[in-house]
């Protein structure tokens, strides 16, 4: 992790009185960490305002049902794969559906697919990937829930692209920013849901083992993924690790 983020990470740890990182690394799941015993891989992206409220209003009843999700997420070439962006989305799916996904069909190419996964509940993901944009550019993503009653997104319906609560125009060029941490001044928004997520697992370490959990079966999950594209058929995912709720 960059100073910056384990700086505001160290600030919240003791601000809170909890113990410090340690020696074990934390990583976002998605770029690794797989069979190491220093990287404790976690999906941070579970921290995120916008999903934590996602999955309120499901769980609320706020919206009644939910039968679909139409999600999609582009990301920097040079920073995601398609692997990446897969895994983040899939996990995504399981935490806002509250459910595992068990069968999975995926068309791809090198840098973009699309992927349609059915989860237990009988909710029906069909999710858009791909690694095309430029160096540097934010990602681009939505996520809309579809229900019985009722229908739900991370974005207003006419925006094509996510939009920031201040924008600074200045010599150096444009600057944007999000008032979405009263705590995490500095950091863009990856940064404080990956720092979320440290302090969380370090508040409760039993997060830690169920991370790592999640995450093979994450693994497991975009294999199966990759194996249904190349034999051009639909894939049973039952036998894809485990699946953990709510964790």
């Amino acid at each position: 992790m960059n100073t910056n983020v384990r700086k505001a990470i160290d600030g919240l740890l003791g601000k809170y009185r909890i113990g410090a990182v340690g020696a074990r690394e934390f990583i976002p799941g998605c770029f690794g960490g797989d069979g190491d015993a220093d990287f404790i891989p976690l999906q941070s992206w579970r921290y995120n305002r916008k999903f934590v409220e996602l999955r309120n209003i499901v769980k609320n009843g706020t919206i009644e049902a939910p039968r679909m999700f139409r999600f999609c997420a582009l990301g920097d070439k040079n920073q995601w794969t398609l692997r990446s962006l897969i895994y983040r989305e899939c996990d995504l799916c399981e935490f806002l559906g509250d459910s595992a996904i068990v069968s999975v069909h995926a068309v791809l190419n090198d840098t973009a697919g699309s992927v349609i996964a059915v989860l237990a509940n009988g909710i029906i993901g069909s999710v858009e990937v791909g690694a095309q944009l430029e160096k540097g550019a934010a990602m681009i993503d939505r996520h809309e829930m579809i229900a019985r009653r009722g229908v739900a997104a991370d974005i207003v319906v006419d925006t094509q692209k996510p939009q920031s609560s201040i924008y600074t125009f200045t010599a150096s060029g444009e600057q944007a920013y999000k008032d979405i941490d009263y705590e995490l001044f500095g950091l863009d928004e990856p940064e404080i849901e990956f720092a979320r997520a440290v302090f969380d697992a370090c508040k409760n370490p039993e997060l830690q083992t169920a991370s790592q959990e999640r995450h093979l079966h994450l693994v497991a999950l975009v294999e199966a993924i990759f194996q249904s594209n190349h034999l051009q058929k639909k894939i049973e995912t039952d036998n894809c690790s485990l699946f953990i709720v709510n964790c």
